[in-house]
């Protein structure tokens, strides 16, 4: 398979869709970019300062949503950055609502939630299944099992390959959430 078919991602900057955008296209992108580059902190502080009903960590994180929100749609700064700084300023203004003589701090229980070992399942399987699409591994083991004498001609022949195919998979795997999660992406 050529790399001018192949799938390189979803996210791409703008200097990366140059070649593929009109004239008109790159002014409103470019406007689109600089427009949230402000707008964001300014509905960030307008959320933040406006009087609601709630206690002040929330509203800080409804400012800290909306903010990414913004800059999110507008893609101001890349979105993992955006996703980054969203982060850091729930530690910043202590979202959590940490005192100062707690054990934790605002940064471990923000940041706590990331390391629980099934994000690094996906993870994991997120970076096999790059590097299964890379070498085209994907596309010679679907048709593999597609090739099969039966498989190919029914739906339920589809659907009885992939079970065995994460029967096969749970078999060897100490923990059955790999083979869940198998099962829901081919039949999801």
């Amino acid at each position: 398979m050529t790399e001018d078919v192949r799938p390189s991602g979803t996210y791409k900057t703008l200097a990366e869709q140059q070649e593929v955008l009109s004239p008109a296209e790159q002014r409103f992108e470019r406007i689109r970019q600089t427009v949230g580059l402000f707008l964001g902190p300014i509905v960030f502080l307008i959320m933040f300062f406006v009087p609601l009903p709630l206690e002040p960590n929330q509203q800080a994180l409804i400012a800290i949503f909306c903010f990414t929100i913004v800059y999110w749609l507008s893609e101001a700064i890349p979105i993992p950055v955006t996703a980054v700084l969203a982060l850091a300023l729930c530690v910043i203004l202590n979202v959590p609502g940490v005192g100062l003589n707690a054990d934790d701090s605002p940064g471990d229980i923000v940041i706590g939630s990331f390391a629980d070992d099934t994000i690094f399942l996906f993870i994991g399987a997120f970076i096999i299944a790059q590097a299964m699409v890379t070498h085209g591994l994907d596309r010679r083991f679907a048709f593999r099992i597609l090739s099969l004498p039966g498989v190919a001609r029914s739906t339920y022949g589809v659907i009885i390959a992939f079970g065995a195919i994460a029967a096969c998979i749970s078999a060897f795997s100490p923990i059955p959430r790999p083979t869940r999660c198998f099962c829901l992406s081919a039949w999801g």
